[in-house]
């Protein structure tokens, strides 16, 4: 069984205060435990594709910055473009295990949908360039597409509030869009729905039953 995830790239994506992150963090241990070479990433502003990384971080999330919104998805493609070449690409071609902490399409979500970006693109360019786009924001990497994708649908908790971070100081409706395009992906793109558990162990349990 874990064989099956030997020298895959592995995306965990979800909104906010859904326990993504935590059950992230266990299952790298579970992977290196029984003998997985695992490299984990994030993004925005993982230290290790160089030290930029929290620059481009910052960019991607604090206010302060007062980026439009086009300044602010070119940040993200930044950070990524940085994040691919340096740490992702590396590791795949070394036969190592790639989990990484949101990708691409956290992208299409927030910025594409939750900001309305989606809908200008289409009001300037027209549906067919709007949707080719859509397809080149999701896979814009041919030898970097991800092996399998974890979806995790369901807030389980609150995570502390931060004034200066970008995201936290849209309505509802942002969100709605946002976790309605993930839906939307999560079917088209045949991810793999994490049911939570109690907590981030039982959740975990869940997501490896997935393999059978």
């Amino acid at each position: 069984m874990i064989d099956y995830y030997k020298n895959k790239f592995i995306v965990f994506e979800g909104a906010d205060s859904t326990g993504k992150s935590s059950t992230c963090d266990l299952f790298i241990k579970h992977l290196e435990n029984n003998g997985i070479e695992t490299v984990w990433t994030f993004q925005p502003g993982d230290l290790k594709h160089g030290p930029l990384a929290p620059l481009f971080r910052s960019l991607c999330k604090d206010k302060r910055h007062n980026l439009s919104d086009y300044g602010n998805l070119f940040a993200f493609l930044l950070d990524r473009a940085e994040c691919v070449d340096k740490v992702i690409r590396p590791a795949r071609k070394e036969g190592k295990t790639v989990v990484c902490d949101r990708y691409t399409y956290s992208t299409v979500a927030y910025q594409l949908y939750g900001k309305n970006l989606m809908q200008d693109i289409t009001d300037t360019c027209g549906q067919n360039i709007a949707m080719a786009l859509l397809e080149w924001f999701k896979n814009p990497y041919t030898d970097v597409k991800p092996d399998i994708v974890y979806y995790f649908p369901e807030k389980v908790g609150n995570r502390s509030e931060d004034s200066n971070d970008i995201f936290e100081n849209f309505g509802n409706g942002f969100m709605d869009r946002a976790r309605q395009a993930y839906e939307l992906m999560s079917v088209k793109e045949d991810w793999k729905v994490v049911v939570p558990g109690t907590d981030a162990k039982s959740t975990l349990d869940n997501l490896l039953k997935l393999a059978i």
